[in-house]
């Protein structure tokens, strides 16, 4: 029996210690626990949102907004949107994103597909850059689709709202998440 015990111990301080985690708070479990744990690192909380919670806190000296999105059914955490500060100037915000999208990379490699275009009749160089990035004609994004951690970004993006965004999923509970969806359709909503 004590063998029992010890093991089962082990496995779950394995587990523990392999476990998803956004700014060292575990990405996994019920999103109240998460949100506990947000406010004790100095996320405060700003108010609900469809399917989730806003926060706002640092990361790396920056303020940013945190989405915190979770299953309906379950309340799991299956999502971390970060929004890093808006940048005004197109070089401002590229470079921006260049400097986030250089340290994802160190920490989770390379990824797998990017984009970078103008939708007509923007170009870079015209001067309505800016206003390109705002109304949704312009596009800068990499995806990544695995990586050699459990928790890893799947998509780095300058926003219609002219900042960084880093997108984060647990990627089991978005299994769940979607398996609630189907059960909803299959149920009539």
């Amino acid at each position: 029996m004590k063998k029992l015990i010890l093991i089962g111990m082990t496995l779950l301080m394995a587990a523990v210690a392999h476990s998803q985690t956004f700014a060292g708070v575990p990405l996994s479990g019920n999103v109240d626990v998460f949100r506990q744990k947000l406010t004790t690192k100095g996320f405060a909380f700003q108010k609900v949102i469809t399917g989730g919670y806003l926060y706002k806190g640092k990361i790396a000296n920056e303020e940013v907004d945190l989405y915190v999105m979770h299953t309906n059914k379950n309340r799991y955490v299956t999502k971390v949107a970060v929004f890093f500060p808006e940048r005004y100037t197109f070089d401002r915000l590229v470079s921006d994103y260049e400097e986030k999208l250089a340290v994802l990379i160190s920490k989770y490699g390379p990824t797998n597909d990017c984009f970078d275009y103008f939708k007509s009749p923007y170009y870079e160089g015209d001067g309505y850059e800016m206003q390109a990035v705002r109304t949704d004609n312009y596009r800068r994004m990499c995806v990544w689709t695995e990586g050699d951690n459990e928790l890893f970004p799947k998509i780095i993006e300058i926003s219609r709202s002219g900042s960084v965004l880093i997108m984060y999923e647990n990627t089991q509970n978005m299994d769940i998440l979607n398996k609630e969806k189907e059960e909803l359709i299959k149920n009539g909503l």
